[in-house]
């Protein structure tokens, strides 16, 4: 029995030993990961590839986003396998009806995940679900982890009573639910990036990812059947030794998390939003003849989590009033609640500037903060996911 927990550990931590040899990879021979212009190239000649591959030209680092995104995904198979097991072995201690007890209990937790996703369809806030993408996707990957712990915690690690297991199964369902809904907000953005921005690439990139989930999956269901067979065959003397399952736990979750957040950092966008523009602010502020970064430099120090109360809020496009103002002609600033500011933009000043303003920008130096983002790559005419209100004001 001992050699059966050492092969749950070796298995358990199988998707962290891919990720050593995708980092030895990616640091011995750069090029040959990172080079999509030969895998291209590859895909017309191999028909394994075609199944695989896009057959666009491919937009850069997007091999690498592939690698993390199918370990990432064989992660959270493994531990949706293993979760599932422990669910069926914890009915035979809340019933003696094991099979009516399941079934009821599927279905309330099914009804609980309906029920959260039309809670979020309605509560969500679409500004920030089309102006924070990555951020909302990464929080999609927090939610999934949260949700299997729930399983793992309340089916294996402790013996909750009937009802209370119940309940436990309807909220781990509640928030994958919340998990697909944020995911599938996102995938929208990213999926448009890594085909080129062109429309007409959009059908035969979800076909290729499809096929590469696919692949994925298929190795996370045998090695998740293998698995679940060895947990199957412990005695409940040895489950009370729950260190090396707990370990094993714990390091895809961990590596879940790690593995996404390289995925994403993968993805440089050009569109500006709040948390680009203030990395994008501070170095120009610092160093105004400076370089700007690019959108590939800034992908890799924007936030992936929303922090609460970090920086100062600035709200733009809110409805001009008659309280204290201050600021240039071109705007109007106030301030507003918690040591925020709000900013009415007056008729053909863009978001961009309202933020270049209030974030203690001199007007003048606009036109030249606005010249150095185009010449680093960034789109400066579409500002939407700046503006705050639709509001405009005009001194009469």
């Amino acid at each position: 029995m001992r050699t059966k927990l050492t092969l749950i550990f070796i298995i358990t931590n199988f998707a962290s030993f891919s990720s050593g040899l995708i980092v030895n990879i990616k640091t011995g021979a750069q090029s040959r990961v990172l080079d999509n212009k030969s895998i291209h190239r590859q895909a017309s000649k191999s028909g394994l590839a075609r199944i695989f591959v896009p057959s666009f030209p491919l937009q850069p680092r997007y091999t690498e986003y592939v690698i993390f995104n199918q370990v990432q995904n064989l992660a959270t198979t493994l531990r949706n396998t293993l979760s599932t097991l422990f669910i069926l072995n914890a009915f035979e201690h809340t019933s003696t009806a094991i099979a009516l007890t399941a079934t009821l209990s599927f279905l309330a937790r099914d009804g609980a995940g309906m029920l959260s996703t039309l809670a979020f369809s309605r509560f969500a806030p679409p500004f920030s679900l089309s102006s924070d993408v990555k951020r909302w996707r990464y929080l999609a990957d927090i939610t999934c982890n949260i949700a299997l712990g729930v399983e793992f915690l309340t089916s294996y690690c402790f013996r909750l009573p009937q009802r209370a297991f119940v309940a436990s199964l309807c909220l781990a369902n509640c928030l994958k639910s919340a998990c697909g809904m944020m995911a599938g907000s996102a995938s929208g953005p990213i999926d448009f990036y890594w085909s080129g921005r062109d429309p007409a690439n959009l059908p035969e990139l979800a076909s290729k990812s499809g096929a590469q989930s696919t692949l994925s999956n298929g190795a996370g269901i045998v090695l998740g059947a293998l698995l679940s067979k060895l947990a199957a065959g412990l005695s409940k003397e040895q489950r009370r030794s729950k260190a090396a399952l707990y370990f094993g736990w714990l390091s895809l979750t961990g590596f879940h998390l790690a593995a996404n957040a390289r995925l994403l950092k993968t993805i440089a966008l050009n569109s500006i939003n709040k948390e680009r523009l203030r990395i994008l602010m501070g170095g120009f502020l610092e160093d105004p003849e400076g370089p700007t970064m690019t959108p590939r430099e800034v992908a890799q120090k924007e936030s992936l989590i929303f922090w609460f109360g970090r920086g100062r809020k600035i709200l733009v496009g809110v409805p001009s009033s008659t309280d204290e103002v201050f600021g240039s002609g071109r705007a109007l600033i106030r301030k507003g609640g918690k040591g925020g500011l709000e900013v009415s933009l007056r008729e053909g000043v863009s978001a961009l500037e309202g933020h270049y303003l209030a974030g203690g920008g001199v007007e003048t130096g606009f036109d030249g903060f606005k010249r150095k983002l185009e010449e680093s790559g960034w789109d400066v005419e579409d500002t939407s996911q700046l503006l705050d209100h639709g509001w405009r004001c005009r001194v009469e």
